[in-house]
């Protein structure tokens, strides 16, 4: 069964709270398991990083409707994956979160994402979020997404770190 694929390896990869995944590619198994993982290590890690692993929009999803169950985490890095709707719809609790469990760094760099689902990922960070960091890095900005992330850079009182490359 897919859903029952070790996860034990991947962990292996957890160094000082932080989940680094590069060039690992993920299965959908891996990911459930790991979602499932997740549950169980509220504080063996609270920061991820996954870097081209393979990882699809329904995928990441399931990662992140687990790691919004962990009560203080910090960071998410995605890079050359996929993120899309699904994704999107499981983020917006972290943007949600108060401090001191808020998200604080936000990174989606070289993935395949829409200028609509970029649109509504910069409107949903100009309605509420205690980010220190942000990165969308060729993430199809358009002019009215554009226009929002200046309205929420100008708002924020906690950002110190942004990251526009290639749009």
């Amino acid at each position: 069964n897919i859903d029952h694929e070790l996860v034990l390896p991947v962990l292996d990869y957890v160094y000082k709270k932080t989940l680094c995944l590069q060039g690992y590619t993920l299965s959908i198994g891996h990911c459930n398991a790991l979602a499932q993982a997740f549950q169980h290590f509220d504080q063996f890690i609270n920061r991820v990083m996954f870097d081209n692993c393979g990882i699809d929009d329904g995928e990441f999803a399931a990662i992140l409707g687990a790691v919004k169950k962990l009560k203080d985490f910090k960071k998410i890095i995605y890079r050359r994956n996929c993120f899309h709707q699904e994704s999107l719809d499981e983020i917006q609790e972290l943007f949600e979160r108060k401090i001191p469990n808020h998200l604080e760094e936000l990174r989606i760099e070289n993935c395949q994402i829409k200028d609509n689902i970029t649109e509504q990922l910069v409107n949903m960070l100009y309605e509420r979020n205690y980010l220190k960091k942000i990165s969308l890095v060729h993430a199809h900005l358009n002019d009215n997404a554009m226009a929002t992330f200046c309205e929420f850079v100008d708002d924020s009182t906690h950002l110190e770190e942004i990251d526009l490359s290639y749009n």
